[in-house]
């Protein structure tokens, strides 16, 4: 609701919104994910709530992608496919879902919310990129879901791994400048 209401100002609301969107949803599944998988409850609503934010999320970028760009339309695209899959193949779900660990700290950084902590959000982003993205979700991945599953998942894996060290190289590029 509050993203359609901010869509009637300017593209800085729409991106605004967006983040605000994104922010409350990474927020459940990080504090969700954690008590459904170490009490071993059903995963299956958290990831039904993903399909349905990858789906706004898409229809999203598709509908503003002078906004949000087209690498953001190829990562909705490669989310919503993979969550898709996740009810099926829990332990890949496991795996996408930890990549939102990260993307509590970037949403925080983009609405600049909290300037006077702008340092310690970006290290909490960073360190959390690294860790879940780079190294545990490549690690898990590659270890435990490509042997294991048909060829599209393995496809789909390998994609949403290259794009998790495209946006690394993008972070170290902007540190470097």
């Amino acid at each position: 609701m509050v993203f359609w209401i901010c869509t009637w100002f300017n593209d800085s609301d729409v991106k605004t919104a967006g983040n605000i969107t994104s922010l409350v949803f990474s927020t459940v599944v990080t504090i969700t994910w954690p008590i459904i998988f170490a009490y071993g409850w059903n995963p299956t609503p958290l990831f039904h709530l993903s399909i349905g934010y990858f789906i706004w999320d898409l229809l999203v970028c598709l509908m503003f992608h002078n906004v949000f760009g087209y690498t953001m339309i190829f990562h909705a695209v490669l989310s919503l496919c993979s969550i898709l899959l996740a009810p099926y193949y829990p332990k890949y779900g496991f795996a996408l879902l930890t990549y939102e660990f990260s993307t509590v700290w970037l949403n925080l950084l983009k609405l600049e919310w909290f300037p006077k902590s702008r340092w310690l959000l970006t290290l909490l982003f960073v360190a959390t990129f690294f860790v879940f993205r780079i190294c545990f979700g490549t690690y898990y991945i590659t270890m435990h879901i490509m042997p294991n599953t048909p060829n599209s998942i393995g496809v789909l894996c390998v994609l949403m791994v290259m794009l998790n060290f495209y946006w690394a190289g993008l972070f170290s590029r902007k540190v470097v400048q």
